[in-house]
Formats: structure tokens, sequence, C-alpha cells
């Protein structure tokens, strides 16, 4: 069973946190698999906590270290 996309978001949510989340809706509906937010208190970009999005279980990186851009979404699905 295909893992879900996966966004680890603050509550309520601030601007990378509702951008990854809108990544996902996207990458969920184009690869036809489930979305989940999951809202934590721990802050760690990139990583276990917020903002984070994960495909397969694993935190995306942003190649500026900042913030993830569709290019760094296509270049993770690549590999």
């Amino acid at each position: 069973m295909p893992q879900p996309i996966k966004v680890h978001s603050q509550h309520p949510p601030g601007g990378r946190c509702t951008l990854y989340a809108l990544y996902a809706t996207e990458l969920a509906s184009s690869l036809g698999l489930d979305r989940r937010v999951i809202h934590t208190d721990r802050r760690d970009a990139h990583g276990e906590g917020f903002p984070a999005l994960l495909v397969k279980g694993v935190a995306l990186q942003p190649s500026d270290g900042l913030i993830l851009s569709p290019e760094d979404i296509c270049a993770a699905l690549e590999s």
C-alpha cells in the first residue's frame, strides 16, 4: 500500500505550512495518493516537525535551505 503524502504543520498554519499543504494536495491528486496533515507543536523545518512535506516517509529538502520549490519536489520524485 502506497504511503500518503504528509505535511507536518503548526495550527493554525503559517505561510510555509499552508504552501506545503497546497503542494501536498496537488501531489496527492496527481499521483492518486492520500494526503495527511499532521498538526504538531514541534518546530523542525524539513524534518520531523513543522513545516515539512514528506513523500514516501522522507522529508523533502529545499535546495535553498529555506522553502521547498516545485523544482525541489520534482527532483525528489525523480530520484
